[in-house]
């Protein structure tokens, strides 16, 4: 995750994350780094729930150069907080 500090926009910061969580829930599900398996699956859990969080904060960030005009940049910012609230319990 710190290699995000070396991209330059907002939007490009979220979809690098992006990429980042998804390359890694697709190496630690080929390589199951952990003896038992349900372990293992907690790890590809909580990677989803990394790439979900980047992909939610890449439909916020979308900045025309006037103001933020993503998908959900009008929401208030309970209803944001709500939302990844409830995505990251599952």
């Amino acid at each position: 995750m710190s290699a995000l500090t070396v991209v330059d926009t907002p939007i490009r910061r979220g979809f690098f994350g992006v990429s980042l969580g998804l390359i890694g829930t697709l190496a630690y599900r080929e390589v199951a780094p952990y003896q038992r398996s349900t372990t293992n699956v907690l790890n590809i859990v909580v990677q989803h729930q990394i790439w979900l969080t980047f992909v939610y904060a890449s439909l916020l960030l979308n900045r025309d150069g006037t103001g933020y005009t993503g998908v959900l940049a009008g929401i208030r910012v309970e209803t944001a907080g709500a939302i990844m609230m409830i995505a990251n319990l599952r």
